[in-house]
């Protein structure tokens, strides 16, 4: 059976599905301009992946920039910690140096800004949450030629990372969430869901006892971090 707190997690799970967003190019273009006074090139936006939120990348000619406007779904735009938690973190990497995306301010000076919008399940529209971040250009390691310079620039990068990591706390950081690779003992009840016919059934449950017998005794110790 599952907790209180996990119970609530699936739960949210399905919100966010629920909740999810619908926004159009001509949405985004909008949000950019009422909330965030960015008077965007319409030929240059682009959607972007995303599993629960909406994301767009806008050019603003006025600043020579491209921009991140993210929309989220209700269940963060109703847990404010959580996202102030990301941006707080996000600045304190900025300021140590890092090439990070770091949030706009709305023309209210929040970092946070808040806009009516369609989402996808019955409740039709609702309030969500909308930030904009500025874009770090670059190419993503799955497309570059990875050799062993950018191996060793790669785990400098991410030593430091861990090392500013280690001086963030903030309360939104501590939540519950089933994608915690610390939950994945959580996932047992939905194994049942896996109906491919094949050993996918097989594989995720030798997974699921694998974490329950190794892993999770060295985090109930606090042996890992």
């Amino acid at each position: 059976l599952m907790s209180p707190v996990q119970m609530a997690s699936s739960n949210d799970e399905e919100r966010r599905k629920e909740e999810k967003p619908v926004v159009s190019k001509e949405d985004a273009l909008r949000l950019a301009k009422e909330l965030f006074g960015k008077d965007c090139d319409a030929s240059k936006v682009s959607s972007l992946d995303s599993y629960d939120d909406v994301n767009f990348r806008l050019h603003c000619p006025s600043d020579g920039k491209y921009y991140t406007l993210k929309v989220h779904n209700g269940v963060e735009t109703d847990n404010p910690p959580i996202l102030e938690a990301q941006t707080a973190v996000l600045q304190l990497l900025a300021k140590a140096g890092l090439c990070v995306t770091e949030p706009e301010l709305a023309l209210d000076g929040a970092a946070i800004s808040k806009a009516d919008s369609a989402v996808r399940g019955p409740q039709k529209r609702r309030l969500l949450a909308v930030r904009l971040l500025n874009w770090v250009p670059g190419t993503p390691m799955s497309d570059a030629k990875v050799g062993p310079p950018t191996l060793s620039a790669t785990g400098a990068y991410l030593a430091t990372l861990r090392s500013k990591l280690d001086q963030f706390d903030h309360p939104g950081a501590h939540r519950y969430h089933q994608w915690d690779l610390q939950q994945t003992h959580t996932i047992r009840p939905f194994l049942k869901y896996i109906t491919t016919g094949n050993d996918d059934h097989a594989v995720a449950e030798a997974v699921v006892c694998a974490f329950e017998a190794t892993a999770q005794p060295l985090g109930c110790a606090g042996k890992l971090r």
